[in-house]
C-alpha cells in the first residue's frame, strides 16, 4: 500500500521492537494485533514527521495480515489505517484513494461480523 522508504532509524527501531513484541511465544494473534494497533496508534496520535504516519500504516498493515479471520479486528485495523491514510499529506488522490479501500475493508468485516453473529440469535 504505502511504499515509502522509512528513513528515521529511531522510528525504525521502535517498529522493529513493536513487531518483535507482538510475535512473543505468549502472545495469541489477538494480542499481537492489539500490540501492533497500540504502536501505530502512539505513531499516529503524535506524530513528528510524516514517516511516523508511514510507520504507523506499516504496523497497521502488519496488524491487519494477523486477523483477517477475526472480523471485529480486522474493522478495527482497516479503519485506523484509512484515518492514518487520510492524514498523510499529498497533493495526488492516492492516499485518499486508500484510505477508502481501508474504510471499505473496515465495512466489509463488519457487514460479516453482523452475518455471523445474526445467525446465533
Amino acid at each position: 500500500m504505502v511504499d515509502k522508504v522509512v528513513t528515521s532509524s529511531l522510528s525504525n527501531e521502535c517498529v522493529n521492537a513493536a513487531v518483535v513484541a507482538a510475535k512473543s511465544t505468549s502472545a495469541t494473534s489477538a494480542a499481537e494485533v492489539e500490540k501492533l494497533m497500540e504502536m501505530a496508534m502512539s505513531f499516529q496520535q503524535n506524530p513528528k514527521s510524516v514517516q511516523d504516519l508511514y510507520q504507523a500504516v506499516f504496523l497497521y498493515q502488519k496488524a491487519a495480515s494477523l486477523c483477517e479471520t477475526e472480523p471485529l479486528l480486522t474493522a478495527r485495523v482497516q479503519a485506523r489505517m484509512g484515518m492514518v491514510l487520510n492524514a498523510i499529506p499529498h497533493e495526488g488522490p492516492e492516499y485518499l484513494m486508500q484510505a477508502h479501500i481501508a474504510f471499505e475493508s473496515s465495512k466489509k468485516a463488519l457487514s460479516q461480523m453482523f452475518r455471523m453473529n445474526k445467525g446465533h440469535l
